[in-house]
This record gives C-alpha cells, sequence and structure tokens, in this order.
C-alpha cells in the first residue's frame, strides 16, 4: 500500500504523488504552477484538466536553470482521472 493509495481510498479523486524524493524548492515551485493552472482553469467555467496541469508545470520546472535533470521534475504521477 502507498501513501496515494490511502487518500484514494479515503475518497480523494486524484493524488499527485512523487516517485522519489525530491528537492523542496523545485518541489513547492511545481506545486504552485500546477494548482495555479488548475485554479485558472477552474476560474474560466470549463474542465479542468489535471494531467495537462501537471504537464505544464513539470515543464515549467524542467526549464528553470539547474532544475532541467529529470530529478527535479519527473517523478510526479497523476493518479486518478486525468480530467
Amino acid at each position: 500500500m502507498t501513501l496515494a493509495s490511502g487518500f484514494l481510498a479515503a475518497g480523494a479523486r486524484r493524488v499527485v504523488a512523487s516517485h522519489w524524493s525530491v528537492d523542496d524548492e523545485s518541489t513547492a515551485t511545481l506545486m504552485a504552477a500546477f494548482f495555479k493552472g488548475v485554479t485558472a482553469e477552474e476560474n474560466k467555467g470549463g474542465r479542468v484538466r489535471f494531467a495537462q496541469a501537471l504537464q505544464r508545470a513539470r515543464r515549467q520546472v524542467r526549464g528553470t536553470p539547474g532544475w532541467s535533470a529529470p530529478f527535479y521534475w519527473a517523478p510526479f504521477v497523476l493518479i486518478g482521472p486525468p480530467d
């Protein structure tokens, strides 16, 4: 059992999780970008595409100088329906 499974069993529809420990600063940047994208879609009244929001956030972190290595952005996955 994983931590993500626990959240899903408790009723969460989706979980963004990491496959390995990552840098705190890059993770904070990635999550801020992810939730900014989700919030922007919600505010437009459209369907939120969580997988695309995560993809955009991963690209943003990957494009940040010093964080291009997969260690900083690759371990994050969306578990649950993509949208």
